[in-house]
């Protein structure tokens, strides 16, 4: 069971997390409802919430997905190569464009946070008719660390 202490942030910075997926981890609502109005809770849309110092942004979103999402999620496309050093082959263009990939279909909630990222818009690829059972297997994903204390981003490679 987590800490309930009112001194304390449920999140670290940069992470996202669902209602659902705090109270699955033993929260309470009245917990979560005490920490957005104590501030140390921020609700970015009904049911999603961060830490108070995070910035939106498309990386908060891919470390998070995996956690909140009941199958696997990775960046691809020319996002993917950006972050592999390779962002010759990028676009020039001022509006970045990120590509999700993933067997599960794209939740409601993070379409309307995509809403709220300035200059960014994300796109939504399901997998199943890329990869046998919908995930590549070996060695076609690669580990991009955002900030040291959280999960991964998960790159197709």
């Amino acid at each position: 069971m987590p800490a309930q202490h009112s001194n304390r942030f449920i999140l670290p910075v940069g992470k996202i997390a669902t209602r659902k997926s705090l109270l699955n981890s033993g929260y309470s609502a009245h917990t979560l409802d005490n920490q957005v109005k104590s501030g140390k809770l921020q609700l970015l849309i009904k049911g999603v919430y961060t830490h108070p110092d995070t910035s939106l942004s498309w990386k908060s979103l891919a470390v998070s997905l995996p956690k909140l999402l009941p199958k696997p999620v990775s960046i691809g496309g020319l996002t993917a190569l950006s972050l592999q050093g390779l962002a010759q082959y990028t676009q020039t263009d001022q509006r970045l464009t990120v590509d999700f990939f993933s067997p599960a279909f794209c939740p409601g909630w993070v379409k309307s946070l995509s809403d709220q990222l300035e200059n960014t818009s994300i796109n939504w690829h399901t997998t199943n008719r890329l990869w046998q059972d919908g995930w590549p297997k070996g060695v076609s994903l690669k580990e991009s660390i955002w900030i040291e204390n959280l999960p991964p981003m998960l790159l197709s490679t």
